[in-house]
């Protein structure tokens, strides 16, 4: 309020200096205009909306009106200001966030981040059962390829010793054997 105030009194001052010459010149059907057709700013704007304000229209033409700004400069004013004043407050108002909706969107973030932690949680559960799924085949498959392996060993009657060298002998006889088959 103190800062329309103080618009009001620049705006004033600015106009009593530009519009002293005009002021001279007005009719006198600016001195028969009643005072009493003007109220109080409606709580309604033209289109239905409510306004967030109230302004004493009347007051401020009486006092621009006693600064020597005719009447219907005054009015004129006015009703510029009021404009300016319904289209900062309408920008400002879409600008703005009630608490009941930053409420609700912070509701709805923290719903979506729990739904995101709970899939990210059931994610690396079943990774892990996978992991450890296939840990235990590889597992399985070594214990039985290593058990294979030791009743072929046993199965040889050969001691383990002479059974990796006859392994050796018989693997660089057929290393020769390629070899010669190549030339």
């Amino acid at each position: 309020m103190a800062l329309c105030r103080r618009f009001v009194q620049s705006g004033a001052h600015l106009v009593k200096l530009r519009l002293h010459d005009a002021s001279s010149r007005c009719s006198s059907l600016a001195g028969k205009l009643e005072h009493n057709s003007r109220h109080m700013s409606d709580l309604a704007r033209p289109n239905g909306a409510n306004r967030a304000f109230l302004v004493d229209t009347l007051a401020l033409v009486r006092r621009l009106e006693s600064q020597d700004v005719p009447s219907k400069q005054a009015e004129a004013i006015t009703h510029a200001i009021i404009a300016v004043l319904n289209v900062s407050l309408e920008s400002l108002s879409h600008s703005c966030v009630s608490k009941e909706e930053m409420q609700k969107s912070v509701m709805i973030q923290e719903s979506n981040l729990s739904k995101f932690k709970a899939e990210v949680n059931s994610a690396q559960v079943a990774r892990e059962m996978i992991q450890e799924s296939n840990l235990s085949k590889f597992q399985n498959e070594i214990q039985s390829d290593l058990s294979k392996f030791q009743t072929d060993i046993k199965g040889s009657q050969v001691p383990p010793f002479e059974f990796i060298l006859n392994v050796a002998l018989d693997t660089s006889w057929l290393l020769i054997v390629r070899f010669l088959n190549r030339e």
